[in-house]
């Protein structure tokens, strides 16, 4: 049996314009307030029962997702100190002795070696001409390399 002519009842809304709007506003003031306890304020304040559904409901159409962001653990400054103790010594970023070697490595590099003994004078000899001013650059150069270290936070820098 077909109609061609359907009357559709549409249940009136229990909320009112003025109701969702409210629901909005508290939401931007605790965006953590669960719907339960929004319909529960509702429920208190006018009376209206509403079922959490509707109260998704109505946030979502006024932008709201019902996600919220994760934060990040709370990290104690004793353990803050542990990841910096761990981690300074590991970071070529952070160890000038890194690009000492690095130098002396490129320098011993471009010897010809033999054998382990003109290796150790090859290596002795480099070490001995890396000059006080370069040593006294890599130190100097902590603070950006430390302050690279955190706007990379960790990744890989210039250094």
């Amino acid at each position: 049996m077909c109609s061609t002519n359907l009357d559709v009842v549409v249940r009136p809304h229990k909320l009112s314009d003025r109701d969702a709007r409210a629901i909005v506003r508290k939401v931007k003031k605790n965006p953590k307030i669960s719907a339960p306890k929004l319909a529960d304020q509702i429920a208190t304040a006018s009376g209206k029962k509403v079922h959490p559904e509707t109260v998704h409901r109505i946030l979502r159409s006024g932008g709201y997702s019902g996600r919220v962001s994760s934060r990040k653990p709370f990290i104690s400054f004793v353990n803050q100190q542990k990841r910096l103790d761990f981690a300074s010594p590991h970071s070529p970023d952070l160890n000038p002795i890194e690009h000492l070697w690095e130098e002396v490595d490129r320098r011993v590099r471009q010897q010809a070696i033999s054998s382990k003994e003109t290796l150790r004078k090859a290596i002795e000899h480099a070490w001995a001409q890396i000059s006080p001013e370069m040593t006294k650059n890599l130190v100097m150069s902590m603070p950006n390399r430390m302050q690279a270290v955190i706007a990379s936070k960790g990744g890989p820098t210039k250094y």
